[in-house]
């Protein structure tokens, strides 16, 4: 889909940049790990810093020091300086480095974190359905609050079809809200990083072409092309039995054809 292509590029420009982006739910707990090993010793420290600011410092044999506004019941160091930051709120969004320092600064890895409350629900709405007796439009709308985008379903008895495409627009909060066909159902979808919520509508409801089949027309173009050939049958008979002259008496049968109900009439000769 479209959404998920554009959500791959934008963790492919982070990466460029040498961040690595972590999306993570508002109220869940961010783990940032150090992916090399970190050996301390009496001229070098460890520290992660979130937007420039400390979070915590460690030192060789010496009790790390954690620093204002974070709590101790809040911030958890395991092996190897891997970061945990419980129940995260919006605010805990930014910049991530893990700075190992010695005469110099080393940034052993950097995140970009981006914390996002799950999205709100997504509704479709139908607008209009103008059918005939060979086409359906149906315009519908997809929204959440407060954005919203429409959407044109074509269908006829075989096929169904997406005006312009699957439709995407990217909300001022950096969520997708995508309405696309899929077999015989439009969705409405709204989604982020971090939850998705979608709504549906099934065209059969709303068209009352779709679905239906062409398979009875095509029993009685059958059955009059067997009509017709019969009857050319019996013309050319008669033809053939005038011109030998040997057309006694005919005999007039009255059937019934069996696919559509159709009348038969035979005339046989003797």
């Amino acid at each position: 889909m479209t959404a998920v292509v554009f959500l791959l590029v934008v963790s492919l420009l982070d990466l460029v940049k040498g961040a690595e982006h972590v999306f993570l739910e508002q109220g869940t707990d961010l783990h940032l790990h150090v992916k090399k090993h970190i050996q301390l010793d009496k001229q070098t420290d460890f520290q992660w810093k979130h937007n420039n600011s400390r979070i915590v410092k460690y030192f060789k044999d010496i009790k790390p020091i954690l620093y204002e506004p974070y709590k101790a019941s809040d911030v958890l160091v395991f092996d190897n300086y891997t970061l945990l930051l419980k129940n995260v709120k919006h605010n805990n969004s930014g910049n991530y480095d893990a700075v190992l320092s010695g005469k110099t600064d080393t940034i052993v890895v950097k995140y970009k974190v981006t914390v996002q409350d799950p999205v709100s629900p997504a509704e479709l709405t139908v607008e209009s359905v103008l059918d005939s007796s060979t086409s359906c439009n149906l315009t519908m709308t997809c929204s959440t609050r407060p954005s919203n985008i429409s959407s044109t379903v074509r269908c006829d008895t075989e096929t169904c079809s997406q005006e312009g495409g699957e439709q995407l627009l990217i909300t001022k909060h950096g969520d997708s809200l995508l309405v696309y066909l899929s077999n015989e159902s439009v969705i409405c979808n709204h989604s982020n990083h971090v939850s998705w919520l979608n709504d549906t509508r099934n065209i059969k409801h709303l068209c009352p072409l779709v679905g239906v089949s062409k398979r009875p027309t095509s029993i009685a173009i059958r059955a009059a092309v067997t009509l017709a050939l019969l009857l050319l049958a019996v013309v050319f008979t008669i033809y053939i039995l005038r011109k030998r002259k040997s057309l006694k008496y005919v005999c007039f049968t009255h059937y019934i054809y069996p696919l559509g109900g159709i009348d038969t009439y035979i005339f046989l000769f003797i």
